[in-house]
């Protein structure tokens, strides 16, 4: 979650001072990866599983096997439930920020 997209118009006090209500972005994937740095071994192999061999080195084959599975692994970031919980941390942090500026109440709004 990018807590830098949340404006003034995003956060409301109430009369008395005591209640802050914040409109928050929705939480979001940024980015998924496989390390391939040089600074660990590592290696893409792409095997034919129907005749247990190793492929000859084709970058166009090892590109296309790492882009797969770079989508499984957003796949099952989201399936995690790994959004949700981005969600509950940022409203957390929100919340005890705002504590720590004096609001009794902190209200989240859709």
């Amino acid at each position: 979650m990018r807590l830098n997209e949340i404006g003034p118009d995003d956060v409301q006090v109430s009369q008395d001072g005591r209640t802050a209500r914040v409109r928050m972005p929705p939480a979001e994937l940024l980015d998924a990866y496989l390390i391939d740095d040089g600074s660990q071994r590592c290696h893409t192999r792409v095997y034919d599983r129907t005749n247990l061999l190793i492929l000859e080195e084709s970058k166009e084959l090892e590109s296309q096997a790492r882009e797969k599975a770079i989508q499984a692994i957003r796949e099952t970031a989201l399936e995690s439930g790994l959004l949700e919980e981005a969600q509950t941390r940022a409203r957390l942090a929100i919340e005890q920020l705002l504590h720590a500026a004096g609001y009794e109440r902190v209200e989240f709004v859709e």
